[in-house]
């Protein structure tokens, strides 16, 4: 059973040493590096390098921009991996996802063990704001099908053919096998941690930024993308100082620590003060999602009609 990891990356050199200890588990790993604005500015591209010695890994870079009218085109950037992934069963994973050592060990057992089973999934943990607080979630087949667009929780047989499409949503090929017929296996014994939420602050930041000006907000981020990309720009502070103040679906997390972040006490607001202190150096970072002409113009309106 060969079994190939894909992933794509951007700006990740806080969380990826978290990353090698899954590694050996795969057969091979496929990477992107990149965003709509250009390669990572941190040191990601020297890291992956590095386990490059160690893993067969095959990384690509590039702005995967969209030729049509210059969007983002994250479709085109997930297909290019799966094209790339030569495995019998390919495993999603996100940058800021880490798995506990014995997790992944088993979580690749199972697969070894069920190699004509459709989809493979497990819980995972997502922290909020702060590792004293998560957001909790459905652990059904049901709820996992609807998480296919982000594969976290997922592996999945290349033989049902899935492909994703733009914005990126993850389409179900019918013609192999419709949802209702699927072989799916829960893993109890499995948890990945997300970390996405308790990045630094100007990460959460143009988190948002780069959300609304892919359109990932949908109409409601609309207002702020024709008003200007100052709406957006304060729109997205906005989300990111709320996250404290948030407590719905919110709960407190007294649960089991992996060693890899045993005694971690990440939070979103980490370097929220040099934020503040350099918000113009931000402004003008951030800007680069947003083009003003071309979020009033027909390839604007184009888009819209996708």
């Amino acid at each position: 059973m060969k079994v190939s990891l894909y992933m794509n990356v951007y700006n990740e050199a806080i969380c990826l040493p978290y990353m090698e200890s899954i590694l050996p588990y795969f057969d091979e790993i496929v990477i992107a590096e990149g965003s709509p604005i250009g390669l990572s500015i941190d040191d990601t591209a020297n890291i992956i390098r590095e386990y490059q010695k160690k893993y067969p890994i095959k990384f690509f870079q590039d702005t995967f921009r969209r030729e049509s009218d210059g969007g983002y085109d994250s479709a085109r950037m997930r297909n290019l991996l799966l094209d790339e992934c030569t495995g019998d069963f390919v495993v999603y994973h996100h940058a800021d996802m880490v798995y506990d050592a014995k997790s992944i060990e088993i979580f690749r057992e199972v697969i070894d063990k069920n190699p004509t089973c459709d989809l493979i999934y497990h819980d995972y943990i997502q922290f909020y704001h702060d590792m004293k607080h998560l957001h909790l979630f459905d652990t059904s087949f049901e709820d996992s099908l609807k998480k296919l667009a982000s594969g976290d929780t997922l592996a999945y047989n290349v033989n049902l053919g899935l492909k994703y499409v733009d914005r990126p949503r993850i389409g179900l090929n019918m013609t192999v096998k419709m949802p209702s017929e699927f072989t799916q296996l829960y893993v109890p014994q499995v948890t990945k941690y997300h970390l996405a939420f308790v990045m630094p602050y100007a990460y959460q930041v143009e988190k948002h930024v780069r959300r609304m000006t892919q359109r990932e907000w949908d109409a409601y981020g609309e207002t702020y993308l024709l008003d200007s990309f100052e709406a957006v720009f304060q729109r997205a502070i906005k989300e990111a100082e709320d996250y404290k103040e948030i407590s719905l679906g919110t709960y407190p997390y007294c649960g089991y620590f992996p060693d890899e972040l045993r005694d971690k006490n990440y939070c979103s607001f980490d370097g929220r003060e040099e934020f503040y202190d350099n918000i113009d150096k931000y402004r003008e970072r951030f800007s680069l999602y947003y083009d003003y002409d071309y979020y009033h113009s027909d390839k604007f309106e184009a888009w819209k009609g996708i």
